[in-house]
């Protein structure tokens, strides 16, 4: 059985302290996805699940891709999860707009809490599977699969470091 040593990331230093006491024998780092806190080529594996569709703007996206990129080994993997807000008509409503500066596919979700009160609106970025080919490409990484789930609800992409 291989090894695996499990390195997570965080914005949120409240929510590492969890991870850690949760997990104590994994190792995990304070730091942004726009500027990973690691050295080029350190991981064989970086994974991305339900976090890049909340990065504002193309330019960021792409700025957390090309990031992913810079840390993978030659020949390395990277796996993504991402929300396929587009495909669901429930979300539509949540459409944010273009004209207040949001990107096209952008929405605003509202947080509630148990007793339906708005806490606050929640951003996330609606992917198409173009284009999450398009900044994996971007980032000089080739496509391996590229993929809605079973229920439709998620875009599974499986991207290769050349």
């Amino acid at each position: 059985i291989p090894v695996v040593h499990y390195t997570g990331l965080d914005l949120s230093s409240q929510l590492l302290t969890i991870a850690q006491q949760r997990f104590p024998d994994y190792h995990f780092v304070h730091g942004s996805m726009l500027q990973l806190p690691f050295p080029d080529k350190q991981f064989d594996v970086v994974v991305c699940v339900a976090t890049l569709q909340h990065i504002p703007s193309l330019a960021y996206r792409q700025q957390a891709v090309r990031e992913m990129a810079r840390v993978l080994k030659p020949g390395g993997l990277l796996f993504m999860l991402n929300w396929n807000l587009a495909g669901q008509l429930q979300y539509q409503q949540y459409l944010a707009s273009q004209a207040d500066g949001y990107d096209a596919g952008d929405y605003l979700i509202p947080w509630k809490n148990d007793q339906g009160e708005v806490l606050a609106q929640r951003y996330y970025h609606g992917f198409g599977i173009a284009e999450i080919a398009e900044l994996a490409e971007d980032a000089e990484l080739r496509i391996m699969n590229n993929e809605l789930g079973e229920d439709g609800r998620n875009i599974l992409t499986i991207a290769q470091k050349n």
